[in-house]
């Protein structure tokens, strides 16, 4: 049974709905204000149909209200998630001065070397390949937390991922916004071991040169704070109700964690920062939990 206060399937849709409307509005201010262009939404029109559509007729129909949620959350983090692209490009045509030497000081008063890291990934085939793998995994896990949560009927955990991934990534925007960089890899002159592609359009949004954004085109761009860092903390969270997923996912997320300097092209401190938007997502969600949250009724 559900506890009362917990809120129901359509009040947590319809909260994600008005998220993602705020959000696109905002992207129309900012990407006016920054002189950019959003052209490339045919392919984003036609997945978005398909999906909405096997919501509304899984959902109206009967036939399966876990395959209608899973789509219409699905549906929500395509949205978002391309939201976020648009509104990266347009933060990153506005933001201000470089910060990668703070921030590689920041990792020297640490005692991190970026640079030491780099030599034993690079002096190492298996570490390269190893790592570069587990880099690789964090939209496979996206993508199968979103479905597992969603075919299993687990609405609530669903709900929780999205909205924890949502809040902290626009958090990670406005950061990076104030708090530009290039990299770790660009700074210290390896810019060859990273996708250059990200970097090219990066530098070209700074100097506005760039005045097109293209949707299918679009690239991840953020390097502090490190969203892939806070992804890495939150996966472990949303599976805590299970023994079973959680310590495998969390052994997968501290690995992560360890191919994202060089996978990514991270300063240290961009990963500190992305530790610190997860962890307080975290608490957050944790204390909203505690009041909301039923004895036993959601299930894991």
């Amino acid at each position: 049974m559900r506890n009362p206060q917990t809120p129901p399937a359509y009040t947590r849709f319809a909260i994600a709905w008005l998220l993602v409307a705020a959000y696109a509005a905002l992207c129309v201010i900012l990407t006016r204000v920054a002189g950019l262009s959003v052209t490339g939404f045919a392919r984003l029109i036609v997945c978005a149909a398909m999906i909405g559509t096997v919501a509304a007729v899984y959902g109206l129909s009967g036939r399966s209200q876990k395959l209608s949620r899973t789509a219409h959350w699905a549906l929500l983090w395509i949205l978002f998630a391309t939201e976020s692209g648009v509104l990266t490009y347009a933060t990153a045509t506005l933001s201000g001065p470089l910060y990668d030497a703070e921030l590689a000081g920041f990792d020297a008063a640490l005692g991190l070397s970026w640079t030491h890291w780099h030599q034993i990934v690079a002096s190492s085939v298996v570490l390269q390949i190893g790592l570069g793998v587990i880099y690789i995994t964090l939209l496979p896990q996206v993508i199968g937390s979103l479905l597992y949560f969603g075919l299993t009927g687990r609405d609530a955990r669903n709900a929780e991922f999205f909205f924890l991934a949502a809040g902290s990534l626009f958090v990670t925007i406005m950061v990076a916004w104030r708090i530009p960089s290039l990299g770790a890899a660009a700074f210290h002159g390896f810019p060859g071991d990273v996708d250059r592609l990200y970097l090219g359009v990066l530098e070209q949004l700074r100097a506005r040169t760039l005045h097109r954004v293209v949707l299918p085109e679009l690239q991840g761009i953020i390097q502090f704070p490190s969203f892939h860092t806070t992804l890495a903390v939150i996966f472990p969270f949303i599976h805590r109700h299970s023994a079973r997923r959680f310590w495998p996912i969390l052994a997968l997320n501290a690995m992560l964690l360890v191919s994202i300097p060089v996978g990514g092209g991270h300063h240290f401190a961009d990963m500190i920062g992305g530790a610190v938007i997860g962890i307080v997502a975290i608490w957050l969600a944790w204390m909203i939990e505690r009041r909301t949250a039923p004895s036993a009724a959601v299930p894991a």
